[in-house]
């Protein structure tokens, strides 16, 4: 029987799952609403570990799986594995050690990762991100989320939380973020925000929102210095000029920090990014290796 692992990637508007084989070929991807699927509590209407078991329970039928991979829209603590809180998908499993339920419940190694964490590595390791040793991706998706890859290796930070760039403060009479800050750049420039200044995307998105962002980049330049800055999610992939739209929205001192950046990109491996990157990981994970790639 083949084996394979499994790759889950929890975000704020789809929920995706996979199967990579061993020569890390995608195979069997299904992908559904995040806040509208059948494995969704009946009555709280909340993803929760029972939704992970459930999905896990469909794909382990007739199928060989070594291991386990999830990536969610939240901070996952290295040394503890307890997941943070998770403002963009209505659920019940902050505060809980998913890795150790998994593993208890179905005795198949797990890991569980920060979704921006996992697109970080999967564009570090073969997308546009790859031959440079430090690598900053942000996603710009439901919310804003960011993955820091500094000498070839993921940077969690002490307690998971590096790289989140967008609960950085951009105004500190701003609008409330669900976070419990206030005037984070998320509330300015995310994709909920843009649909609600778009009308649901029936409008162009303004240019105030691309001068926003290209604060943000410029902030991500001051913190990290990364040799390439990738850039993901639904908002920046299925905009057309996005980049260039960055650039003639900004002013000169935004430009001249973005034009230092050796490199500027979408993101090569799409939606598809934070499956491989869970891939990835959990392979290293399995072998105890951090050196060594996985395909």
């Amino acid at each position: 029987m083949k084996k394979y692992i499994l790759t889950i990637d929890l975000g704020g508007t789809y929920l995706l799952s996979a199967l990579f084989n061993k020569y890390g070929v995608l195979e069997d991807k299904s992908i559904v609403e995040t806040h509208k699927n059948k494995y969704l509590n009946n009555e709280t209407q909340l993803f929760s570990i029972e939704s992970f078991f459930s999905i896990i329970s469909e794909k382990i039928v007739n199928t060989s799986i070594v291991g386990i991979a999830i990536s969610i829209p939240g901070i996952v603590d290295e040394s503890t594995n307890i997941i943070g809180e998770i403002v963009n998908v209505k659920n019940n499993i902050s505060g809980v050690n998913l890795k150790k339920e998994i593993e208890e419940k179905f005795s198949i190694p797990t890991i569980v990762l920060n979704d921006a964490n996992s697109y970080a590595i999967s564009e570090s390791f073969s997308g546009n991100g790859k031959n440079y040793s430090n690598v900053f991706f942000i996603n710009i998706g439901t919310g804003i989320g960011g993955g820091l890859i500094i000498d070839g290796k993921l940077y969690w930070g002490s307690q998971g939380q590096a790289g989140e760039i967008g609960h950085t403060t951009i105004d500190t009479n701003g609008a409330q973020c669900k976070c419990g800050n206030r005037g984070c750049l998320e509330m300015y420039v995310s994709g909920q925000k843009i649909q609600q200044v778009t009308k649901n995307h029936t409008l162009e998105i303004p240019e105030t929102i691309f001068k926003i962002l290209g604060l943000g980049f410029c902030n991500i330049v001051n913190l990290y210095d990364p040799d390439a800055l990738i850039i993901g999610g639904g908002v920046a992939l299925k905009t057309k000029n996005f980049i260039e739209k960055i650039f003639s929205s900004s002013d000169k001192y935004v430009i001249n920090k973005l034009q230092k950046i050796k490199k500027i990109s979408l993101a090569k491996h799409g939606i598809d990014g934070a499956l491989l990157g869970n891939a990835i990981y959990l392979e290293n994970y399995i072998n105890n290796s951090t050196e060594s790639p996985l395909f």
